[in-house]
């Protein structure tokens, strides 16, 4: 849906996901979208010519050595398909896609578990979206995990104010749509 949406609006669209799911994303391209070009980028060092492409789907295992490339593809759309990859604001993959989500108009990231354990895991994935809604990690921290600095750094081992953090989510960025709302549509 998200990249047909893209490609009526004529954008190139780029999918960052796990490299177990690049094929995936091809096969789904040429089901859905048979018009559009497809580049699945792989290797350390960037291919040349993928501007000619209307879709690159890259794993995030190798986005940061094609940033720059993908950068100067002038792509509309970024999907961060199983964005809870993203949700360590200090590793490479975390801020590359941040990188590269800053030349996109149009932000799209899918997860079925954006929070696994903590609060503060969605934050960087929430920047990405849209860096003004929670800009400060920091303040994040305190409010919806907890977070209280001891001698041995920050320490969060709780959520706090749920209900505030959910509203905020569900109101500003974020479309849940749970398992039982479409069962009758899913495969056997």
């Amino acid at each position: 849906l998200s990249l047909s949406c893209a490609q009526e609006a004529g954008g190139r669209t780029l999918v960052v996901c796990p490299s177990s799911l690049k094929y995936n994303w091809e096969a789904e391209i040429k089901k859905f979208c048979p018009q559009a070009t497809c580049f699945i980028c792989s290797g350390q060092t960037p291919a040349k010519g993928i501007k000619g492409f209307q879709i690159l789907v890259i794993n995030y295992e190798i986005v940061h050595f094609w940033e720059k490339v993908l950068a100067s593809t002038g792509f509309e759309t970024i999907v961060l398909d199983e964005s809870h990859y993203v949700k360590e604001k200090s590793s490479i993959r975390s801020k590359s896609s941040y990188w590269l989500s800053l030349f996109a108009k149009n932000k799209i990231l899918l997860s079925g578990t954006p929070i696994e354990n903590k609060p503060i895991e969605i934050w960087s994935q929430c920047r990405i979206i849209d860096k003004n809604v929670f800009p400060s990690w920091l303040l994040f921290a305190k409010k919806y995990n907890g977070a209280v600095h001891t001698r041995w750094g920050w320490q969060m081992d709780k959520a706090t104010n749920c209900q505030e953090l959910n509203e905020k989510l569900t109101s500003k960025m974020m479309i849940r749509v749970k398992k039982e709302e479409v069962l009758k549509e899913l495969p056997p």
